[in-house]
């Protein structure tokens, strides 16, 4: 017995040792070994054939291929799993192969797939699972490259736009980045085009940080471009900008992509504006001042979000009357939008002695996150006013006069310096020129009247430039000389504005003058009700220099003799002078402009068809103007700081 049981043993050994290597292998497949593409050529040109193939090994899979009518198959379904720019020629085609291993004939078996590309690119093939005889295989994901048809040969990359996931709204401040993907990592491009929509404002971010490249697991890497803040305007579903981006010789455009904006709460459309995470602050730069005093009030509105979308809240100052002294900015587009502060402005300037309070309006602003309105309240600024000090006078109502010299509202200068820095000056030029055409003309003793068409041509052009002599002033005067040929106007029409004076009256030259102006400065805020005075052209000076222009020509151009040259002349005046008086009628109609002449200082027109929420003035100006399309703005001219707040501007 005990041989025969030790026969037993050593024949179970000698079996256990001979299907060890089979249960192995069957123990490797099971167990989920995942099997490779190969693809043949490396790298296949569009419209050329190109086979992804699959290699198995027979000796797992020799059941298999006893059986007889199975077909290998991929889940998913191969019209699923291939890209859609790949079109499938043949396959599956099963092929068995020999090879010599250590000096032994091995065989396995080969799964083939024929494409032919129809553009060029990377294509990614997933992970997938692959049955065959009843057993399931798992398949390696797989990235391939297909070159363009044409030499060089070259492969693009991916090129698409990348932006947080969310519900996005209206003014929401869009972090956007321009993503490439490819092989290997891109620092930066050759060149980069987008177009901006006209339904919103992008803004490239300049201080974008060295980013590591995301590594995908399928073999991609992703690398940041260039990265832009996007701000909607409107509601609806819009298409991000259309972005070119050319990288060693290849150019790629990114594919169309589209947001969906919804719209914000009214509460905060109507007042802030604000759609982000915001604080906000105001303070008072003294907040006990001595009577004849001004402070400055100020909020400051910090976080992430539209910040250069924000409003600041409104202001309730009681009987302190305020002026806007302008808005500060300091932010940066990021990777989050924009990030930094805004603050506004305002000059306080308490009417008599007392404590006032001053209420700012609630903040309401959108988180686009929680999806909910944000209400920040300010608590209220108390203004400490003391007695005014000695020596300083306190401010006196409009209809009274200041202890300054005014100018009346319809102070104005010759009509023609407002034409002299124009194209018209040239017009000037013509009756000289054709006067001295006449000075050497000689006409069989005809000389005499060319002579006196010459001397009036000479005189016609020297008599404008006399009209703005330099002449010795002082005062008001110079304030007036300085704003001089404003004074377009409207007919029946009046207003009230507010406003601070700065700079204008620096520009007299009498010292005491500027003195003065000082310290009403300091105490005194004008508001007033000025009348717009009627513009009246200088009538008679135009009628004496159109004569003078055309009596010359009717001397040089005109053939008669005798009192047909005086009518010619006299005829075209009068022309000339009922001409111009239409064409400035025509030209007013229709433009709600204005001028008020009032505390030294000249104000300028601005058509308010170009109102918008901020006016900028041209060099030399340094405040924003706010009105609405259709009302009327008041500025005052180049060179003179200081802000006019319009207030019940009617027609009477």
């Amino acid at each position: 017995m005990d041989c025969l049981g030790q026969a037993c043993r050593r024949r179970i050994r000698r079996r256990l040792v001979t299907l060890l290597p089979c249960v192995f292998m069957g123990v490797q497949i099971l167990s989920g070994q995942p099997i490779e593409w190969s693809i043949s050529p490396p790298t296949p040109k569009v419209g050329e054939p190109f086979t992804l193939t699959l290699h198995l090994d027979p000796g797992a899979l020799e059941p298999t291929l006893k059986d007889e009518g199975t077909q290998p198959e991929l889940i998913p379904p191969k019209e699923d799993f291939f890209p859609s720019s790949l079109k499938l020629f043949k396959g599956p085609v099963v092929q068995t192969r020999k090879t010599r291993v250590e000096g032994r004939l091995s065989q396995f078996i080969l799964v083939s797939y024929i494409f032919v590309a129809q553009e060029a690119g990377r294509f990614a093939l997933n992970s997938a699972r692959f049955q065959w005889g009843g057993k399931e295989y798992r398949v390696k994901p797989f990235l391939l490259s297909v070159a363009q048809k044409d030499p060089p040969y070259l492969v693009p990359f991916e090129l698409s736009w990348v932006h947080p996931q969310g519900t996005f709204y209206v003014g929401q401040a869009i972090p956007l980045t321009l993503v490439v993907r490819d092989l290997k990592k891109w620092k930066e491009a050759d060149s980069v085009q987008v177009v901006p929509t006209p339904l919103g404002i992008l803004e490239k971010v300049t201080n974008r940080s060295d980013e590591e490249p995301e590594r995908e697991q399928d073999g991609w890497v992703q690398s940041t471009i260039a990265q832009y803040v996007y701000t909607p305007y409107r509601e609806g579903t819009q298409v991000l900008p259309m972005a070119t981006v050319k990288i060693e010789g290849i150019e790629q455009k990114v594919s169309e992509k589209k947001l969906t904006i919804q719209p914000i709460p009214e509460v905060v459309r109507s007042t802030s504006g604000a759609v982000g995470s915001f604080s906000i602050r105001a303070f008072l730069g003294e907040p006990r001042i001595p009577g004849g005093s001004v402070t400055i009030l100020r909020i400051r509105v910090e976080g992430k979000g539209n910040l250069h979308w924000v409003k600041v809240p409104s202001i309730q100052a009681g009987d302190c009357s305020l002026i806007y002294e302008g808005r500060k900015s300091h932010y940066v587009p990021t990777g989050q939008g924009y990030e930094g502060w805004v603050e506004e402005a305002y000059r306080v300037y308490p009417q008599r002695a007392g404590v006032f309070t001053i209420r700012i309006e609630t903040f309401h602003s959108w988180d686009p996150f929680r999806h909910r309105i944000r209400e920040l309240v300010l608590p209220p600024l108390t203004l400490q006013v003391l007695e005014p000090l000695e020596g300083i006078s306190r401010g006196k109502d409009s209809s009274r006069q200041l202890d300054l010299e005014l100018l009346p509202p319809n102070t104005r200068v010759s009509g023609w310096t407002s034409w002299i820095d124009s194209p018209r000056t040239y017009f000037l030029l013509l009756p000289v020129l054709l006067g001295i055409v006449g000075r050497f003309t000689w006409r069989r003793g005809k000389y005499v009247p060319y002579l006196g068409g010459w001397v009036l041509c000479l005189g016609a052009f020297i008599l404008p430039l006399k009209a703005i002599h330099p002449k010795d002033i002082n005062g008001a005067i110079a304030v007036a000389e300085y704003n001089r040929g404003v004074r377009h106007v409207k007919e029946g029409q009046w207003g009230e504005a507010m406003f601070h004076l700065r700079k204008a009256v620096y520009l007299s030259p009498d010292p005491r003058f500027k003195e003065s102006v000082q310290k009403v400065e300091e105490a005194y805020v004008p508001t007033f009700r000025a009348p717009l005075p009627r513009w009246v052209p200088d009538h008679w000076f135009l009628l004496g220099i159109g004569t003078l222009h055309l009596l010359a020509i009717g001397y040089l151009m005109n053939k008669g003799e005798g009192r047909e040259r005086w009518f010619l002349g006299a005829g075209c005046a009068t022309l000339l002078v009922i001409g111009y008086g239409m064409h400035s009628s025509l030209s007013e109609i229709g433009k709600p402009w204005g001028v008020i002449t009032a505390s030294n200082a000249v104000l300028r027109k601005i058509p308010s068809g170009a109102a918008q929420e901020g006016i900028p003035l041209p060099p030399g100006s340094s405040f924003f103007v706010g009105a609405e399309k259709g009302e009327y703005v008041y500025v005052f001219l180049e060179g003179v700081k200081g802000w006019v707040e319009k207030k019940n501007l009617r027609r009477e």
